[in-house]
């Protein structure tokens, strides 16, 4: 089995969770025996391959799809969408009808971009339940074409968990944030929800384009510290994970968030946006949702874990099941489903 993989072009330009997850899918693939790799569309065809896997079916990546389904490539795609709602979705299709008559279907909307990449794969994969639903109701994606697989964790962020040891002042006392520094992140409401608490915050992770104000608001408060970016394979980071006593993501909205799952796998409790795909009831002891706008909330989340800490323990066993291993394994299958059953052509819809 012979598979590429491609997402958009600009995609290794700067390092997130979507950077991680294509990596680590690869190369835990490569582990099993695959022969897969990342291709370059100037130098590859896509016809020498036997699958294609997709990563975002944003920025234009429904016109590789199209052309990998006509030329008989089956194509696996991660959407990564964001979710909506059933009225949002309806208000799309009501736009991309509007905007493909008044330009004569010169154009259409990014709704009707993705759900051509979606009619066009054979299987596609969703994080986790919300975006499974989401494909379904939204994008109305056949519940029998999608696979649930959610992302891992390396190794070394369990190998450390509970056993770190931390000689800072702050340690165990403070909140961690890892995320790109920016406003679709929402690291500064996380910190005027903490005004006049006194609980110290962490900041770790690039900043944005375009994005140095924002940082300077953040910074104006004297219970912040930036650390800059940490290598994502450097052991710093784990040992920042280890040492923090809540981990906090309170962004616009998620797919699946990587830098959550790592914080509880190196044994530390979170709170997290309720904006995301997953299904979050397996690690209800140890992942506080909140609305990323509603400060009280927040405030009160990230005390409730300072008060009364769940064990790393518990924080690790909660995610010790999602493993890059056992991603490969499960990706594998779906692989092997979309060469069984290419998705037919009159399957896909043409409105």
């Amino acid at each position: 089995m012979r598979v590429a993989v491609i997402s958009y072009p600009a995609l290794f330009q700067r390092t997130g969770g979507l950077q991680i997850q294509v990596r680590e899918t690869i190369r835990a693939l490569q582990d099993l025996g695959i022969d897969i790799r990342y291709v370059n569309l100037e130098q590859d065809q896509i016809r020498d391959f036997d699958l294609l896997h997709i990563f975002s079916a944003y920025h234009g990546m429904h016109r590789v799809a199209e052309f990998a389904f006509q030329i008989g490539v089956p194509v696996v795609t991660s959407p990564l969408v964001r979710v909506r709602s059933n009225t949002t979705a309806a208000v799309s299709r009501i736009v991309n009808k509007i905007l493909g008559r008044l330009t004569h279907w010169t154009d259409r909307s990014e709704h009707a971009h993705i759900s051509s990449c979606l009619d066009h794969s054979a299987r596609v994969i969703a994080l986790g339940k919300k975006e499974q639903e989401c494909l379904v109701k939204a994008f109305r994606v056949p519940a029998d074409r999608i696979d649930t697989i959610p992302n891992g964790i390396p190794a070394r962020f369990f190998q450390n968990g509970a056993n770190q040891t931390c000689g800072d002042a702050i340690t165990k006392r403070h909140v961690l944030v890892v995320a790109t520094i920016c406003r679709h992140k929402n690291q500064l409401t996380l910190i005027e929800a903490l005004h006049g608490t006194g609980i110290p915050v962490v900041l770790i992770g690039p900043t944005g384009t375009g994005e140095e104000g924002y940082l300077e608001q953040c910074l104006q408060h004297d219970n912040v510290s930036y650390l800059g970016a940490i290598d994502y394979a450097s052991s710093d980071l784990v040992a920042a994970y280890c040492c923090a006593g809540v981990f906090c993501l309170a962004s616009e909205s998620e797919v699946m968030p990587l830098s959550m799952l790592e914080a509880l796998a190196a044994g530390t409790p979170a709170v997290c946006t309720n904006r995301h795909g997953m299904d979050l009831s397996p690690m209800a002891d140890v992942v506080i949702e909140v609305d990323p706008h509603d400060k009280a909330a927040i405030r009160t989340a990230v005390e409730r874990h300072l008060r009364a800490p769940p064990s790393a323990q518990k924080c690790e066993q909660a995610v010790r099941h999602l493993t890059w291993e056992a991603v490969a394994h499960a990706v594998l299958q779906t692989y092997e489903r979309a060469l069984a059953q290419q998705a037919p052509a009159d399957a896909v819809r043409r409105d």
